[in-house]
């Protein structure tokens, strides 16, 4: 009787194949009946390895970092030292972070709206339907028409002059 290899399901083969390039048959079986992994996939990558840093004992010690950010960290490309030693961020700093990253605008156009009493939606159709630029558009306070504006700042400097 010819035995037909099951792709389905693990053979003794398969543990005895993965054992000899270094995946263990717990490993083996979370790969494949867990995480549903193909066989070939399952039985051939490498286990990855923590390393062995001096870093890695010290942000033990340290408590700063744990050791699941500490290994995410140098995933992501960090060096050690920095991966060791960099507090993890809290939940608002995240979101603040965030939300200045998906800002359209940079900071210092919402200080200066905020300041100025100008609704952010003044401040928006005011650059891109008017056609003020971002300074224009935050400092000056509402109801300015900018024509009447710089019509005004010409005559001050024409009477600061003479």
């Amino acid at each position: 009787m010819i035995m037909i290899a099951k792709e389905h399901e693990l053979t003794k083969e398969d543990y005895e194949l993965a054992e000899s390039r270094g995946i263990d048959k717990k490993t083996l079986y979370a790969r494949f009946y867990v995480h549903y992994w193909n066989k070939d996939e399952a039985m051939t990558r490498p286990v990855r390895r923590h390393s062995k840093s001096p870093w890695r004992a010290k942000c033990k010690e340290l408590g700063i970092v744990d050791v699941l950010t500490y290994d995410n960290c140098l995933r992501y490309g960090w060096d050690e030292e920095k991966a060791a030693t960099t507090p993890a961020m809290t939940r608002e700093e995240i979101a603040k972070q965030n939300r200045d990253r998906q800002r359209k605008y940079p900071a210092w156009v919402y200080e200066e709206v905020e300041k100025n009493e100008i609704p952010i939606r003044t401040f928006q159709s005011r650059v891109s339907k008017q056609g003020w630029t971002m300074e224009e558009a935050c400092t000056l306070p509402v109801g300015t028409h900018l024509v009447d504006y710089y019509r005004n700042r010409v005559k001050e400097l024409e009477s600061k002059s003479s």
